[in-house]
């Protein structure tokens, strides 16, 4: 949920109409408590599968494995290693070393993101995962106001009877945003990024600028296009 208030604008009816998006009051916190216990026992019900359940059929498939945990941690320790490399490197004023390493943990880095990407996209599935959808659509519900500071929406089903409407994706899509910019700030904080951002070979959305870096990059860190791409999970 939002730690600050989101002001927002948009076009409905050839209108323009601005909203804001509030953090949740103490009273908003514990109904979303509940609504998420409620979808999540509605989804056992349901018989989706719960984190640890998905987890253990997915060692079951041979999809991850102990193995590919092991790797994945032995990846973690190497990439914390040519952290510290990177630093006494910067610390040392080793020009070449800095760009060595730097290169290093990007390709290390890019090998991380897909390991963690065959763990992690199936437990997008998950009834926690679909119970957090939910608490997330009752949140915009519940903290959306008009400037006049009148609810928006007349209550939870009144969003879910509009959640196609072009005026709910905007609002969906700015939440999403917003509450991405933390993890977006932390890839820029990454030892190997802060370095390229500083030395000119990527800029602050995660955008290359050498041809180098493109090959060892299996994603682009663009939180703009990412928001863009996002299509509301409303259930």
């Amino acid at each position: 949920m939002l730690k600050k208030q989101l002001k927002i604008s948009f076009q409905k009816d050839k209108q323009k109409i601005k909203v804001f998006i509030t953090p949740p009051s103490y009273k908003v916190e514990q109904e979303l408590k509940t609504t998420y216990a409620a979808a999540y026992r509605k989804a056992i019900e349901m018989g989706v599968a719960t984190r640890a359940s998905m987890l253990e059929l997915l060692r079951k498939e041979s999809v991850w494995t102990d193995a590919e945990e092991e790797k994945l941690l032995n990846k973690t320790i190497e990439a914390a290693t040519f952290e510290a490399e990177l630093k006494s490197a910067i610390q040392d004023n080793d020009k070449k070393g800095q760009k060595d390493f730097a290169l290093k943990l990007v390709s290390l880095r890019s090998d991380l993101y897909e390991l963690v990407q065959i763990k992690s996209l199936p437990l997008e599935h998950t009834a926690e995962a679909i119970s957090d959808d939910v608490k997330l659509d009752k949140y915009i519900a519940l903290c959306t106001f008009y400037e006049d500071g009148k609810p928006y929406f007349k209550g939870h089903d009144d969003f879910l009877n509009r959640r196609n409407e072009d005026d709910i994706v905007s609002i969906f899509k700015a939440v999403i945003e917003e509450l991405s910019k933390d993890n977006i700030e932390l890839l820029r904080k990454l030892p190997e990024n802060a370095w390229l951002i500083t030395n000119g070979m990527m800029d602050r959305e995660g955008n290359v600028k050498e041809k180098e870096l493109v090959s060892l990059l299996s994603v682009n860190v663009d939180d703009k296009q990412f928001v863009k791409d996002i299509e509301p999970k409303i259930s």
